[in-house]
């Protein structure tokens, strides 16, 4: 679905000698030889770097869209080091001697995306994969906050959050109450929204339990897949700077969008692996995080940069949500 979406910022380009100069601080008596941008990410600027004296690649990766994100993200990386399949971080630099944006230099962690490989699943990929990456969200919900919130640089819930019925309301009142929102619903859909919503959001206060690390952006183009000697598994989460202290529900949701949301096996699979590395959900998980990821749905028809594919996937979700709610 995100192939086809535009980019929220533009990708900077550095030439090699300007690479070279950002990897100094770490790297003194390194060049870089060659770079490469990543793939998947839509917002920040990731280059891969091939580097003299060393037959590993390295990832440099610049904070372009929202810079005062850099410092949590490094935090996420340091706290979550040694527990879950993250990233090692060489360097954290308030600012690089080019662009001036926050970076990171960081380790190239071998694997797939998780949603290239999508298009080959069978039964076997599907429960491997999906245990994996469940047990790999349990890990990161294992992270508890005093109360839901945006965290800061150093994982401090600075900004506290409403979350249930009552933050999920206020948050799509003020996208639907956008005239460029309304535009790009419709009144028909615009109407059948509200009305959905008014009904059904009372389901999201069924959920009582305590605050947790969230990602916010867990989907295919940030989960790294690789298979081994006897099972395929997660080898990295990667692109933390939407990371808050909120529910479990927005990954969820988030993961389980299509195409891969529609595979049977690999939702029962996630939930498996997530329940038996200690997650806890309640019996309707799946229309809550249906439910949750919404918003995001929401957010994106209130950016006036959205493009046109992404507007109408944006519409899509939220018509085949209200038609498939049970």
């Amino acid at each position: 679905m995100r192939e086809n979406w535009n980019r929220a910022t533009q990708t900077l380009e550095f030439t090699t000698r300007e690479l070279t100069k950002m990897i100094e601080p770490v790297f003194p008596k390194r060049q870089v030889l060659a770079s490469f941008y990543t793939q998947g990410g839509l917002a920040n600027t990731n280059i891969k770097l091939k580097v003299s004296d060393s037959d590993t690649p390295l990832i440099l990766r610049v904070f372009t869209r929202d810079p005062s994100q850099g410092p949590k993200e490094f935090s996420i990386y340091q706290r979550l080091k040694g527990t879950l399949a993250v990233p090692a971080v060489y360097y954290f630099g308030e600012s690089n001697p080019v662009s001036n944006h926050p970076y990171i230099i960081m380790q190239h962690v071998d694997g797939d995306r998780l949603e290239t490989l999508v298009a080959g699943l069978d039964d076997s990929w599907s429960v491997e994969t999906g245990r994996s990456v469940g047990s790999t969200l349990a890990a990161i919900h294992a992270v508890k906050f005093p109360h839901e919130g945006f965290l800061d640089g150093e994982l401090n819930v600075f900004s506290p959050l409403t979350m249930g019925s009552v933050g999920f309301m206020q948050f799509a009142h003020h996208c639907l109450g956008q005239q460029l929102v309304q535009q790009r619903l419709g009144p028909d859909l615009q109407g059948r929204v509200e009305r959905f919503l008014n009904k059904e959001a009372v389901l999201l206060d069924q959920w009582q339990g305590p605050a947790s690390l969230t990602h916010c952006d867990f989907n295919g183009s940030n989960v790294l897949i690789q298979r081994t000697k006897s099972t395929w598994k997660v080898t990295a989460v990667l692109d933390w700077e939407f990371a808050i202290s909120a529910n479990p529900f927005i990954d969820f949701g988030n993961l389980l969008r299509d195409p891969i949301g529609s595979v049977y096996k690999f939702q029962e699979s996630v939930f498996e692996g997530y329940t038996e590395s200690g997650g806890m959900l309640p019996p309707r998980w799946r229309e809550l995080s249906r439910l949750s990821d919404l918003m995001a749905w929401f957010d994106f028809l209130s950016r006036p940069d959205a493009g046109t594919r992404l507007i109408s996937d944006a519409c899509g979700v939220i018509e085949r949500t209200m038609s498939e709610w049970t």
